[in-house]
C-alpha cells in the first residue's frame, strides 16, 4: 500500500515504511530531507527546506547536524532505494520555472492601450488620452505569463494584479545553481567530520 502525502504543495507517494519514517521527523527535517534527495548540497537543502539559520557558519553547521540525525538518515536511505523522484519537482524543473519567472514581465500578462487624444471644445486644448489595460487571453499569456501572476483580485475599482518578483526569482535561481561567489568560512562543531559528513558530503 502507498500513501500520498502533501509536502508544501507537492504530493509525494510513500510506502507504509517510508510514511512511518517520514512521520518520525519534524517538519523541518522532512522538508530538508526531501531537498537533499533532489541532489542539493547540505546548505541548499537546509535553505530551501525552510531552515531558520541566517549566517553562513550557522547554516553550514546546522544543516550538517540536521542531516546527520538518525531518523533523517533512515528516511533518506530508505528513499534512495525507491524510484520516487518523478513525484517531486526536480532540480532541473525548479531551475526552468525560476528562469521563466526571472524573464517574465508585465507585458506577458496584460495588454496596455493608450486612448486617443481629445480636444477640449471650450479651450481648444489637447487632452491626453487615458491609458488602460486588460488581461491577455490565457492562451496568449504562455507559461511565463501564467506563472508570473501571484495574485488577481476583482474589486470595486476593477481588477488588481500582482506578479512575482523577478529579482526574488533570479536570487533563488542563483542560489539553486550555485552562481553565488564561494565564501571561505570557519565552523566550530562538537562532532567529528566523519560523523557530520557520513553519506552527506557536499555535492
Amino acid at each position: 500500500m502507498r500513501v500520498k502525502v502533501d509536502v508544501s504543495g507537492t504530493v509525494v507517494e510513500l510506502s507504509d515504511r517510508q510514511l512511518e519514517l517520514y512521520r518520525a521527523m519534524t517538519t523541518l527535517q522532512q522538508d530538508v530531507a526531501l531537498m537533499k534527495l533532489l541532489g542539493m548540497s547540505n546548505i541548499d537543502a537546509y535553505t530551501f527546506g525552510g531552515g531558520g539559520a541566517t549566517n553562513d557558519n550557522s547554516i553550514r553547521a546546522t544543516s550538517c547536524e540536521l542531516l546527520a540525525q538518525p531518523n533523517v538518515r533512515k528516511f533518506i536511505n530508505e528513499m534512495r532505494d525507491m524510484k520516487y523522484a518523478s513525484t517531486i519537482m526536480s532540480r532541473d524543473e525548479m531551475a526552468a520555472r525560476l528562469s521563466a519567472l526571472s524573464r517574465s514581465t508585465i507585458a506577458d500578462v496584460v495588454e496596455i492601450y493608450n486612448g486617443p487624444d481629445l480636444i477640449n471644445s471650450e479651450t481648444d486644448e489637447i487632452v491626453k488620452g487615458q491609458t488602460f489595460w486588460t488581461l491577455k487571453p490565457l492562451d496568449e499569456m504562455g507559461p511565463a505569463g501564467l506563472a508570473a501572476v501571484s495574485e488577481l483580485v476583482a474589486g470595486r475599482d476593477g481588477l488588481k494584479i500582482k506578479t512575482h518578483s523577478q529579482l526574488a526569482a533570479t536570487k533563488q535561481l542563483s542560489e539553486l545553481l550555485g552562481y553565488n561567489k564561494p565564501q571561505q568560512v570557519e565552523i566550530a562543531v562538537s562532532k567529528s567530520l566523519d560523523d557530520l559528513y557520513d553519506d552527506f558530503d557536499e555535492t
